[in-house]
């Protein structure tokens, strides 16, 4: 009787595990609230920019602040790839809106993403301020630095639309 339970308990975790990548790949997410689960839509700006930039696309979905929190390690990877993949449109991005791009290099150059900011031995990269920080206030930073990042690849695609606007304006 007890292995069947057990059998039993195996099948509706995998289940749940089943249902909760289905829901992910749809772009949804599971909430639980007070008044019981709650299936969102995930960051809508995360789904344009995965829709637009397919390179990247895989990264830009799993980074989920739900479904991450706690994992700073996965995201810290995450926010290093999407910062190689901005990297070489840099030039671009400065053009276009100086401010964020500052901003997010200064983040992922800074924040322990792609330099070891947290080693004093290295004061050429060492980061006080951020090494001090308790893990969520870190993780609290990489969100914001994912968030500007999505604004960026939201920033190019705009650019892309710009004649497109235009010729509708003029044509």
């Amino acid at each position: 009787m007890a292995e069947k339970h057990w059998n039993y308990v195996r099948n509706v975790i995998h289940c749940h595990l089943i249902n909760k990548a289905i829901i992910a790949k749809a772009g949804m997410e599971i909430r639980e609230t007070e008044k019981g689960i709650l299936i969102v839509k995930q960051n809508a700006l995360s789904i344009e920019v995965a829709d637009n930039y397919q390179d990247i696309a895989d990264v830009i979905i799993e980074y989920n602040h739900y479904l991450l929190r706690g994992n700073i390690t996965r995201k810290k990877e995450i926010l290093k790839a999407i910062a190689d993949s901005l990297e070489p449109k840099r030039k671009e991005l400065e053009d276009i809106n100086k401010s964020i791009s500052d901003d997010f290099f200064f983040l992922v150059n800074n924040m322990n993403i792609r330099h070891n900011n947290c080693d004093c031995n290295d004061l050429s990269k060492y980061n006080p301020k951020f090494d001090s920080l308790i893990e969520s206030e870190k993780e609290k930073i990489y969100d914001i630095t994912y968030s500007e990042g999505l604004t960026l690849y939201a920033l190019l695609e705009h650019q892309n639309r710009i004649p497109i606007i235009a010729n509708m304006k003029h044509g």
